[in-house]
């Protein structure tokens, strides 16, 4: 498939991109003693503190208001007299008085976002119809911003939801604060992108944050670029890129640290993600593990060593150069559900899915009378493949509609006989009821089992070697559980640490130490 057909813009006359970059001195270095604060409080117990103060530097990242007074709200940090040492330890209280030192030169000569904000609207043409987009919860901020700018030549309107959206004619410009990218954190919807009302998409966004072209990609053209992991083609229309600076004048020895990308670093950096403890090993690795589950150790003592299955907390405890971690993969049967046995299903049908040609499959899909609007949109979400929740169809009858249009394909891929489609259909289907809360359970009993069985086989084989336990353990080896070869590897156990948030996703994988201290 031609790359080139599946660009967004292709057929967009006359529209453009406008990049306006900000960049200022003081707010960088805001932005990055907060980073460092919440990096802080995560290895505390102040994670409500830490989730107050995210909000607090996302809505100031976002909103133009005339200062930045607010970095501070609803947190202990507002209040001068508060002891900040005694209670939250020196770095803190050092980034905070950083933070207050720069808050003095951004308050008293305004916020670089409300003066590019003010500047844009103020340089638009005369009767220019101009939309600017934002959150819900910000939407009573910008608009009462906009009325004390007292532009009255110009029309401007601003919307949070996709409905008022579609309520729109054809308009001028479409402005936005932030990046434009795929995920949660982006400034625009994709249904923006899908469905292009305007001629000129202007966006606001601090220097550091980056954005994401795939978003000019047809859902199905753009997954295929992620899972070949080449570069994005950049948009086949004009971007033309701005740079203003405001509050530039401080020596480079006191800027800590520019061009952060909040929204990459707290997409990673999950403040509702999982508890662990970071198990430092050699050569650069490490491996985070929630402190309540179980990890298998191997302790050697002279010239034997024991092997030990308990929970990671009390690992922690044997701390010395003569600990091995055990590490091994858990085959898939084990680690999934009684539905996700059958994740073939969902590999298969979505993966022929992305093949094919977008416009093309939407018509196919209209004509077979499937029950859905948007159709766009949700074939977007249906190509995404999932560990968790299986993204397709909510209705039985459209979901087998879908399965049809794909039928000589899916045939091809799986090698069955058209007569047993139906029966292949009913059981990818079967595999999305029970992603949906059905035998969510069984898995997690089925791996605990599994890492058992192993432990035990272990120690069998080091009772086995007792008197050469050296060669075995050098390097690893293999063992057998249930008749099935299983991959042992052993690291040497460096160190320990407390005070990591990671993605469930990471829990027990090896990974590099530069990796692990980004979730300290």
């Amino acid at each position: 498939m031609n790359i080139a057909k599946s660009n967004l813009l292709l057929n967009q006359q006359n529209f453009s991109i406008l990049e306006i970059e900000i960049v200022s001195d003081y707010v960088s270095n805001i932005r990055s003693s907060v980073f460092k604060i919440l990096s802080i409080l995560l290895d505390s117990d102040y994670l409500e503190l830490a989730k107050q103060l995210r909000r607090n530097i996302f809505y100031n990242l976002k909103v133009p208001q005339n200062d930045w007074r607010t970095i501070f709200i609803n947190t202990p940090f507002a209040q001068p007299e508060s002891n900040t040492l005694a209670i939250y330890g020196e770095d803190i209280a050092g980034a905070i008085s950083d933070i207050n030192n720069n808050l003095k030169h951004v308050n008293s000569f305004g916020n670089p976002l409300n003066k590019a904000f003010y500047d844009f609207l103020a340089q638009c043409k005369e009767d220019e119809n101009c939309v600017v987009f934002t959150e819900s919860k910000f939407k009573d901020d910008f608009q009462l911003l906009i009325n004390s700018f007292g532009i009255s030549s110009l029309n401007i309107k601003v919307i949070s939801t996709i409905s008022e959206y579609k309520e729109l004619e054809k308009f001028n410009t479409l402005l936005i604060v932030g990046s434009i990218r795929i995920d949660e954190y982006s400034a625009i919807p994709n249904f923006f992108l899908r469905n292009i009302k305007f001629h000129r998409l202007a966006q606001l966004r601090w220097s550091g944050q980056k954005n994401d072209y795939y978003a000019f990609l047809t859902p199905i053209s753009r997954l295929r670029q992620l899972f070949s992991g080449e570069a994005p083609p950049l948009p086949s229309i004009e971007i033309q890129k701005m740079i203003v600076k405001f509050n530039c004048d401080l020596p480079k020895s006191v800027i800590f640290q520019e061009d952060i990308d909040e929204f990459e670093v707290y997409k990673k950096l999950s403040l509702d993600s999982f508890p662990a403890l970071c198990f430092k090993l050699f050569q650069g690795k490490s491996v985070l593990y929630s402190p309540n589950s179980k990890i298998i150790i191997i302790v050697k003592e002279s010239n034997k060593a024991s092997v030990q299955h308990m929970k990671a907390a009390e690992a922690a405890n044997f701390v010395n150069e003569n600990v091995l971690i055990v590490s091994f993969d858990i085959p898939d049967k084990y680690s999934r559900n009684r539905a996700d046995k059958a994740q073939c299903y969902q590999s298969i049908w979505k993966s022929v899915l992305m093949e094919q040609d977008f416009d093309t499959f939407l018509g196919e899909l209209e004509r077979s009378n499937i029950g859905l609007k948007n159709l766009s949109s949700c074939v977007s979400d249906w190509c995404e493949i999932s560990d968790n929740v299986v993204k397709a169809p909510q209705e039985k009858e459209n979901f087998l509609i879908l399965l049809d249009c794909l039928k000589i394909d899916i045939l091809a891929n799986v090698g069955i006989n058209v007569d047993d489609f139906g029966a292949w259909a009913e059981a990818a289907w079967g595999e999305v009821l029970s992603s949906r809360g059905e035998a969510i359970s069984e898995g997690l009993q089925h791996s605990s089992e599994y890492e058992e069985q192993v432990y035990q086989a272990i120690n069998k084989l080091i009772k086995e070697h007792s008197n050469s336990i050296d060669p075995l353990i050098k390097e690893g080896f293999t063992i057998s559980v249930n008749s099935e070869k299983c991959d042992v590897e052993l690291h040497q156990l460096q160190s320990t640490e407390y005070g990591y948030e990671v993605p469930k996703k990471l829990l027990k994988k090896i990974i590099t130490a530069q990796e692990s201290r980004f979730y300290r």
